[in-house]
């Protein structure tokens, strides 16, 4: 991390406490559960970050709850780096100890992909928090086994798009019980 951030005050979490003899002066260490949002949010206030790379348990529901308690806290062209996705293409039946989750990372970021793509207009079904991540992603770059995230500099209109959407459904909803009629 060093060798890419050179300057850079660099803030880890660790769960392991043995983690602390890591430290420097540019390097802190704070040692808690990264899968836990009162937490990240603690750490997030203290340092202030406008990169996170989150290299940390892999379990698919860790990766999901880490970027969706810090990414909307970035400032505008904050990065957010995942590495070790390749942990979300394996089922837990398959040996895969990282599926602890309905959906993997992979399949979660492919999904706010896709609503970014098309503008959140005709794409996947989302949540309310979901479409206000859309809002404020401006890229998202894949790497072997590492995908990246940019917030852009101001957020699209959310609210229009969530109430427009929620038009559509509803007009979808009127035909079928028209239909069945």
């Amino acid at each position: 991390m060093e060798r890419f951030f050179s300057k850079a005050q660099i803030g880890g979490i660790d769960i392991r406490k043995v983690s602390k003899n890591f430290e420097e002066p540019r390097i802190s260490v704070e040692i808690g559960d990264a899968s836990k949002p009162r937490f990240l949010n603690r750490i997030f206030r203290e340092y202030q970050p406008s990169v996170i790379v989150d290299d940390a348990s892999h379990f698919w529901s860790h990766q999901i709850i880490g970027f969706e308690t810090l990414f909307l806290q970035l400032p505008p062209h904050g990065i957010y780096i995942v590495e070790d996705i390749q942990t979300s293409f394996l089922r837990n039946e398959e040996g895969n100890s990282y599926a602890d989750h309905s959906e993997s990372f992979w399949s979660y970021i492919s999904r706010l992909q896709a609503a970014l793509a098309c503008g959140q207009n005709h794409g996947p079904e989302l949540t309310a928090k979901e479409a206000e991540i859309v809002s404020e992603i401006d890229t998202i770059l894949l790497s072997r086994e590492t995908v990246a995230i940019i917030k852009r500099e101001a957020p699209r209109e959310v609210e229009s798009e969530i109430a427009s959407k929620k038009r559509r459904q509803a007009r979808r909803a009127k035909a079928k019980e028209l239909a069945a009629q």
